[in-house]
Formats: structure tokens, C-alpha cells, sequence
């Protein structure tokens, strides 16, 4: 009898657990894009900058967006990283540009630098990841790739 009672319980547990997962709609990932690199401040052991990223929601419905995590490789080499607890809302299939901050150390800012200055570039790839924090549906990871024009 007590087998039967932990059979349905279990039973029980696993077709809400099924239901809840049905409820759940599925999101697509949004696209986020490098809109611009502002320099907020350059000091001897990190610097910080003002990222701006244009974020868009493929969605049909709006997405609250309660705070997000980010890395900034340029040129296959890690720039610098951020996180932010900045929330905002994504439209449905629509589009916002949101500004955050990043920081990067001397290390990596001066290797940087040297591949500049050493260069005739005219524009560096760069990949930007991270995850978008969304209640209810926690944690949403983004990959993009593009690049930054620095030459006109």
C-alpha cells in the first residue's frame, strides 16, 4: 500500500513536471549587435567603457530582461567583460539599443593597442557572448560575431 501511494506521488510529480515544461513557451534567442565602444575612463590598471549594444526580439511577445552578463573578444583575443543588473524590456518583435558598462585590465588592453598601432587596420572582427536574465525563464545565452569598422 505505501509502494502505491510513492508510485503516485511520483507519477503525480512527473505530469506536472511534464505540464509545466508544455506551458512554457519556447523562446527564440534575440540578436545582439555592437552599436558603438565609448571610453569612460583609462587608468593604469583597468580601464572602463560604455557599450553600446542594439538588442532585438524575434519573439511575439515582449521579454523583460532583468539583468545580463557579457564578454567582448576582438581581433580572437579577450577585450573585456561586464555585467549589468540594468532591466529592460524587449517589444515584441522589436528592438532596443541599451548602453552597459565593461572593464578590461592593462594586460590585455595593451596587446591590444600594440596589434592597433602595428597595423594598417581597417576593421576588427569581434564576438560578443554572454546571457540575458529573464524571470521565469532563466537564463538566455547569445553568441555574436561582427565587425567594428575603424577606418572610414
Amino acid at each position: 500500500m505505501k509502494s502505491i501511494r510513492i508510485t503516485t506521488a511520483l507519477l503525480c510529480l512527473l505530469m506536472l513536471s511534464a505540464c509545466a515544461s508544455l506551458l512554457r513557451p519556447q523562446l527564440e534567442k534575440p540578436r545582439i549587435d555592437v552599436v558603438n565602444i565609448e571610453v569612460l575612463d583609462l587608468g593604469l590598471f583597468q580601464q572602463r567603457y560604455l557599450l553600446t549594444l542594439n538588442v532585438q526580439n524575434p519573439n511575439n511577445r515582449a521579454i523583460p530582461i532583468r539583468g545580463m552578463s557579457y564578454d567582448l573578444d576582438v581581433a580572437g583575443a579577450r577585450f573585456a567583460r561586464g555585467v549589468t543588473n540594468k532591466a529592460f524590456e524587449l517589444p515584441a518583435y522589436g528592438e532596443t539599443e541599451v548602453e552597459v558598462e565593461m572593464t578590461t585590465n592593462l594586460a590585455s588592453a595593451a596587446g591590444r593597442a600594440r596589434a592597433l598601432l602595428e597595423g594598417n587596420l581597417e576593421s576588427l572582427d569581434y564576438k560578443l557572448s554572454g546571457k540575458l536574465e529573464v524571470p521565469t525563464f532563466g537564463a538566455i545565452p547569445f553568441t555574436n560575431t561582427g565587425e567594428i569598422r575603424l577606418a572610414p
